[in-house]
């Protein structure tokens, strides 16, 4: 557009230009000195030939960073149409759920709550299961601590519900673990014993921390040091394996240390 006008122009002001002189020739020279307005006429035509050309100049500019626009524009084009026209990729094949673990078979399934059998002391109790807890432990009363033989033992007593007493019970001392309660500034040291255990048809030598506990509850708690590896929990399910004690000499011998 820009062009078109500037062509437009230029021939315009040739032809008024060619008039002038005409007319300037044809007037005696006499007229021509006269009349000053002949002069600051020709200064003006001077003036807007110059003003045309650098109006030329900036039009040739403005046709050539349009065109490089339109280059630009004609890339961006072509690059856009490749991105559009790209093959779509196929959806991944779902992937199957994982196979159960072979080995869990071979597990004993549990619930949230069982019976289970302390071997050495011949004695039933009822236990919880909490996977929350590293180590077991066991509800008992009246825990004091001597020595045997140059080594440290743990005297407690345990509820036997069939016969609805305390039983004395002592076993070595196998570590002290240290407790924070709410409202303790400083943790408590807790004995730890290990005793044989029997859950549904497994026999397993568990640590138990003797815990002296007010309230009433489960006499014991089953932390995940002794489910691991050879028992699985259903919490939806309660009293699903109940303890099978088998007539062997030595079941569970190492029970007493």
């Amino acid at each position: 557009m820009f062009m078109t006008l500037a062509n437009y122009c230029r021939p315009c002001l040739a032809i008024l230009l060619a008039i002038f002189l005409v007319g300037c020739a044809r007037l005696p020279d006499s007229a021509q000195n006269a009349d000053p307005r002949m002069g600051q006429l020709m200064e003006k035509v001077d003036m807007s030939l110059d003003r045309q050309g650098v109006l030329d100049e900036h039009l040739q500019m403005q046709s050539m960073q349009l065109q490089m626009q339109q280059e630009q524009l004609r890339t961006m084009s072509d690059s856009l149409g490749v991105a559009l026209h790209a093959p779509v990729l196929q959806d991944c094949p779902k992937v199957s759920a994982c196979p159960a673990r072979e080995e869990d078979a071979s597990k004993l399934v549990v619930g949230a709550k069982e019976e289970i059998w302390l071997s050495a002391l011949e004695l039933p109790i009822k236990a919880r299961i909490d996977t929350g807890l590293q180590t077991s432990s066991l509800n008992v009363r009246n825990v004091a601590s001597f020595e045997r033989d140059g080594k440290p033992w743990v005297r407690f007593e345990i509820f036997d519900s069939r016969n609805d007493e305390w039983v004395q019970v002592e076993r070595k001392l196998r570590r002290t673990i240290g407790i924070v309660q709410e409202g303790d500034a400083e943790p408590k040291r807790r004995p730890v014993v290990r005793l044989g255990i029997v859950v549904g048809d497994v026999k397993e030598k568990a640590e138990f921390t003797l815990v002296e506990r007010k309230r009433e509850g489960y006499q014991a708690l089953l932390g995940r040091s002794t489910l691991s590896d050879v028992m699985i929990v259903d919490v939806s399910r309660e009293n699903i394996a109940p303890y099978v004690l088998v007539d062997e000499p030595d079941a569970v011998a190492g029970a007493t240390q």
